[in-house]
């Protein structure tokens, strides 16, 4: 298992992450939700191993991810940020192969296997079509949907974290995210990403995690943990979440905020 152990994080003596501790599982999604400055990106980046907390640590099968090389960590746990450096002349197939790397190394890495391996996620994100063409061209929905197969491109990464993989995805090919991250977590991956809209963490969630002002306000392992209450804890909005026929979704009061999320 992946464990975030009291972790905390400081900036000019301001706290982003305030003695966090959780437990991400094997084979669910976990959707971490929270307002603009709750920490998610924060604490995302640190689960990663893109930053070190200035308190507590991560461990990933009981051992510090800090004593990991950064190949050995990268091909272990993939990840995207909420902004990736990318170099716009690069293909597309180039880019998702990059995913490849940590356990491929650079030599192997446009062969016959690899390109079968980039040709199926491809397909998976609905990007397939795009693999020769340059980063510089896509959109900025495509462009997401490129990042995201490049961290689900490695089948043997047992984690994967995702900072808003459905940011800028526009709303056809959304379920087609969701639907990628949920078929790795069946397959026994840990997933963490972080949502901004409520109606994908509600669709996409096994488990859910709170954040407010750097810490955990609410913890829940079921989908349907995402009540009234918890809507209030995280977001401070009185709002109402249905399940019917299938379908999920919130229903705000006439007095809640909506630019909330």
């Amino acid at each position: 298992m992946l464990r975030a152990e009291n972790i905390s994080v400081l900036r000019n003596a301001v706290p982003l992450l305030d003695g966090v501790t959780t437990v991400f599982a094997p084979s669910a999604v976990t959707v971490v939700l929270g307002e603009n400055g709750a920490g998610k990106s924060t604490l995302l980046d640190c689960l990663c191993g893109v930053r070190s907390p200035d308190e507590g640590q991560v461990t990933f099968l009981d051992e510090p991810i800090g004593i990991w090389s950064h190949r050995e960590r990268a091909a272990q746990i993939a990840s995207i940020g909420q902004i990736d450096g990318r170099d716009p002349g690069m293909s597309v197939a180039g880019r998702i192969g990059q995913g490849l790397v940590p356990r491929r190394g650079p030599d192997r890495l446009l062969d016959v296997a690899a390109f079968a391996q980039i040709s199926a996620v491809a397909e998976t994100l609905g990007v397939d079509s795009l693999l020769h063409r340059r980063l510089s061209t896509l959109s900025g929905g495509e462009r997401r949907r490129v990042e995201v197969a490049r961290a689900l491109v490695d089948e043997q990464a047992r984690v994967v974290i995702l900072d808003e993989p459905h940011a800028g995805v526009d709303v056809r090919h959304q379920p087609k995210v969701t639907a990628a991250l949920k078929a790795r977590a069946a397959a026994g991956t840990t997933i963490i990403v972080s949502v901004h809209h409520l109606d994908v963490a509600l669709a996409l969630g096994d488990h859910f995690l709170g954040l407010k002002e750097g810490k955990v306000v609410w913890v829940s392992e079921e989908r349907k943990g995402l009540d009234r209450e918890a809507l209030l804890m995280v977001f401070g909005i009185h709002a109402s979440v249905r399940h019917e026929r299938g379908a999920s979704g919130i229903l705000l009061d006439d007095d809640a905020t909506s630019g909330a999320f």
